[in-house]
């Protein structure tokens, strides 16, 4: 008989609700109404420029929420989170740069973001 191999980690690709990220789509919002209100109060170089960062803010401000809710493909919405950030600097101010930094700061915590190993035994079916 041979005995079955124990885990310490989940191997479900849902995480508990407790082993959602918090800090990175807190983050990753407050940069991004920072962008949309750059966007609508300073950037006047062309109104190009202003919907590309108010549109840039906007989608921040969803990705954080997908970053909270589909933690599985943290590591896709961490890059695209930096990819809007890069545009948030290229047409604008990034958010009166505080913006874009806090934004940043949660795309990176979105990527090495990992679920919490299991605390007790696990059980395993035979």
């Amino acid at each position: 008989m041979t005995t079955p191999v124990r885990s310490t980690y989940r191997t479900s690709p849902t995480p508990l609700p407790e082993e959602k990220p918090l800090a990175a789509p807190v983050l990753v919002a407050v940069g991004g109404f920072l962008v949309v209100l750059e966007g609508l109060l300073i950037v006047e170089s062309s109104t190009f420029d202003m919907w590309v960062v108010i549109l840039a803010g906007l989608l921040l401000m969803g990705w954080a929420l997908i970053v909270r809710h589909e933690p599985h493909h943290h590591v896709a919405n961490g890059i695209t989170i930096l990819f809007f950030v890069l545009l948030t600097f290229v047409y604008g101010y990034g958010g009166f740069y505080v913006g874009g930094i806090l934004a940043g700061v949660g795309g990176l915590l979105a990527i090495v973001w990992k679920p919490r190993p299991l605390t007790g035994p696990v059980r395993v079916q035979q």
